[in-house]
Parts: C-alpha cells; sequence; structure tokens
C-alpha cells in the first residue's frame, strides 16, 4: 500500500522508481530487483518507463532479466 502510495505520487515525473519484494515487478515500478541466494538481478517494467520521461540506455535493456510490463 505504501510503495503503491509513493509511486503513484511521482507518476509523470522524471523519477526512476524501484522495488525490492516484486519478482513479478507489478507494482508499477520501473525497476524491480529480484533476490536469489547467489545473486541480485532485476526486471524492467517496460510500461512503467514508457510512460515516464526517463529514457533507459538500451543496454540496461538487454541486461535486464526479463522485460514484463
Amino acid at each position: 500500500a505504501a510503495t503503491a502510495r509513493a509511486i503513484a505520487a511521482v507518476r509523470g515525473r522524471p523519477v526512476v522508481t524501484i522495488v525490492e519484494n516484486d519478482p513479478a515487478c507489478r507494482s508499477e515500478a520501473m525497476v524491480c530487483l529480484v533476490f536469489a541466494p547467489d545473486a541480485v538481478s532485476f526486471r524492467l517494467n517496460v510500461d512503467a518507463v514508457s510512460r515516464s520521461s526517463i529514457r533507459i540506455d538500451p543496454r540496461v535493456l538487454r541486461l535486464s532479466r526479463g522485460q514484463q510490463g
């Protein structure tokens, strides 16, 4: 609930949003960190990025574990 309010408060502004406890990346944050026993990776919420004025370098897009919307 607090995460959703924070993301809603900055929607439309040039703010990169990152969450930790959303492996399915459904929170509407731009970046979702994914923790595994041996590694940390991330997923990009391409829909959230495309709705913002933030431009993500294509190399970051290729690094992301999955591009879910």
